[in-house]
């Protein structure tokens, strides 16, 4: 008799309890419109129930209640915190229920257990794409993070039975709003979550991009370099050797750089766009650089990045700009010899300007004598000029007729690619003008070659 009476004080207590939530069951699932009245329900259970707090479903349901509140859009600006209580609550149902037991079993009671789970993931996820679609991403940003966050409850607790690792949906959301909303770190924290599970998707691979620039930035070698090959594997066709040596060009030293180039030419392991971002790096130094080293330094590096260049058109003939650049590189030093050259010039004529001036024969005797060691230098360091400038000549008219022909042959070439021939052109005209004037009197054939190349590239000036 005593266990049969104590069987029934036992239901009768369930059943109370249960009671309490008829009214908010009732306005969440029959009566859906009135979630106010619901939240106002629970409310007020909190207030003289206290002790429904210390049960789970408690939280179950205002997590219930609250989130309804958010999802009505006429209801959502007035009661802009709800979400964030939702979650609250949620986040203590979990803690005093962590094996589930409500969720899993809906506990006896239609419209809560998996609903809530249900409600949250995909209304936040919703209501951040409504967002994300007006470019509020800040908005989109919050809304997207309670979607991921059930998520992760989800997949981590296997509440769909699909083993699923993650949810790629809210993971991949969340990381592009983080992103628009400039939330950088946190645009990498979700993108990485996507790369190390090395999702191939073409729609991801500006994910991984994202990552590598941002290790960069951050000169996060160990990530950098994680990411990097990861990339490289699912993605095998795409051209990453460009974020390698961007990487490389904000966190290296020059020395570092010259070091780490020199390596890896000596292994032969480099591409042909490897060497060409190399050949970028060494020739245009940054202003810091430029005033932090010397210009001997200067010039060695340069010569780095040309020889960088000349590597890059050898593995890739299709490189004219590469050439070009060499090309160029070296007019360049060829028409700084010049200008010495020619100052040279100018002070010898100077000295004999000032020399015919003077009329007294002592003093004119006194003038030379004075003047022979200015004009020794000039003659000496002019001689030396000739066979540098005849030197770069013959560089610069092959590097230049180089890229010439392989532009000119090209199909489609870009404003630059136009602009660059259209400049090659009007350097060779100049190269092969100084060598038919350094011919015309001991060479007469070739100074024909010289005129011929000098009247094919003058005939081709702004062609292009």
């Amino acid at each position: 008799m005593k266990r049969l009476l104590l069987f029934a004080l036992s239901a009768i207590s369930f059943g109370a309890f249960a009671q309490k939530y008829d009214n908010v069951q009732k306005f969440l699932i029959v009566s859906p419109a009135q979630s106010m009245a619901a939240k106002a329900e629970v409310d007020k259970i909190a207030t003289e129930k206290p002790k429904a707090l210390d049960k789970a479903e408690y939280w179950l349901w205002k997590a219930r209640a609250y989130s309804s509140v958010f999802n009505d859009s006429s209801l959502r600006a007035t009661n802009a915190d709800a979400i964030g209580k939702a979650w609250e609550a949620f986040s203590k149902y979990i803690k005093m229920d962590p094996e589930l037991k409500v969720i899993k079993d809906d506990a006896g009671v239609p419209g809560l257990g998996m609903t809530v789970v249900d409600q949250i993931y995909t209304n936040t996820i919703n209501i951040g794409l409504e967002h994300f679609k007006k470019e509020q991403w800040s908005e989109a940003y919050g809304m997207f993070e309670y979607g991921y966050l059930m998520g992760e409850f989800i997949t981590h607790n296997d509440l769909r039975q699909n083993k699923q690792a993650y949810d790629t949906l809210s993971v991949t959301f969340v990381g592009y709003a983080a992103q628009n909303a400039n939330k950088i770190e946190e645009a990498l924290k979700y993108y990485e979550i996507l790369a190390d599970s090395k999702v191939k998707d073409e729609k991801y691979l500006p994910s991984y991009k994202y990552i590598l620039i941002t290790c960069s930035n951050k000169k996060d070698s160990a990530s950098f370099y994680k990411y990097y090959a990861i990339a490289k594997e699912v993605y095998p066709k795409e051209g990453w050797d460009e974020f390698e040596s961007d990487f490389i060009n904000k966190n290296y030293t020059t020395d570092q750089k010259i070091a780490y180039y020199k390596r890896h030419d000596a292994a032969n392991d480099m591409t042909s766009m490897q060497y060409f971002g190399f050949g970028d790096d060494f020739t245009n130094p940054t202003a810091e650089e430029k005033k932090a080293t010397d210009s001997l330094k200067l010039e060695e590096i340069k010569s780095v990045g040309v020889d960088a260049y000349k590597k890059a058109f050898g593995k890739d003939s299709k490189l004219g700009l590469a050439a070009y650049n060499v090309g160029v590189i070296t007019y360049s030093r060829f028409d700084k010899l010049d200008d010495k050259q020619r100052e040279n010039l100018r002070t010898l004529q100077e000295i004999n300007s000032k020399k015919a001036d003077i009329k007294d024969p002592a003093k004119k005797k006194a003038y030379e004598l004075k003047a022979k060691v200015i004009i020794d230098s000039a003659k000496a360091a002019n001689a030396i000029i000739e066979v540098e400038m005849l030197k770069h000549s013959d560089e610069g008219i092959e590097w230049l007729e180089k890229a010439f022909n392989e532009l000119k042959d090209q199909d489609k070439r870009t404003k630059q690619e136009n602009n660059c021939l259209n400049q090659s052109v009007k350097l060779l005209y100049n190269l092969y003008d100084y060598r038919k004037n350094k011919v015309k009197t001991k060479d007469p054939k070739a100074y024909d070659i010289y005129d011929a190349k000098c009247k094919l590239y003058d005939s081709l000036q702004d062609k292009y």
